[in-house]
């Protein structure tokens, strides 16, 4: 009898953390407020328009920070390198975001790559001396 209560109870448990940690749409911080949305890939076609500004953007989320979930990239169709980064800590994105859309308000800025970056970048195609990243206020994963 105990057996079978403790097996129900394991069951429960490992049921309820999987929906839990699966559930999407997944909201960090506040709400996403500008209601026009640019696309990843019209960013990068002029980014200097884009700089230093408040945006929402959206895209393809096609990799996640693994040890402190504290970065995202989105789809650029090889045009450069996209990124949500935050502080360590301030939001945690679950690697679960990839292949998900992604919505996020906040501000754009350029980082210089090294020049190893650049390499491993452009053994995959992807030409770039910039990475353009945005820090974000809010992010929505859909």
């Amino acid at each position: 009898m105990i057996r079978l209560a403790l097996r129900a109870l394991c069951c429960s448990f490992v049921l309820t953390t999987s929906a839990v940690a699966g559930q999407f749409p997944m909201q960090f911080g506040e709400q996403v407020q500008n209601p026009s949305v640019t696309q990843v890939a019209e960013i990068l076609q002029a980014p200097e328009r884009y700089l230093d500004l408040t945006l929402s953007v959206s895209g393809v989320v096609t990799n996640s920070c693994e040890k402190e979930g504290c970065w995202m990239t989105l789809e650029t169709g090889n045009q450069g390198v996209f990124r949500i980064k935050v502080d360590d800590g301030v939001m945690v994105f679950p690697i679960s975001a990839r292949g998900r859309t992604a919505i996020a308000t906040g501000t754009l800025s350029a980082v210089p790559l090294s020049d190893d970056r650049q390499a491993a970048l452009k053994e995959q195609g992807i030409v770039t001396e910039v990475m353009y990243q945005l820090v974000p206020d809010s992010v929505r994963v859909l």
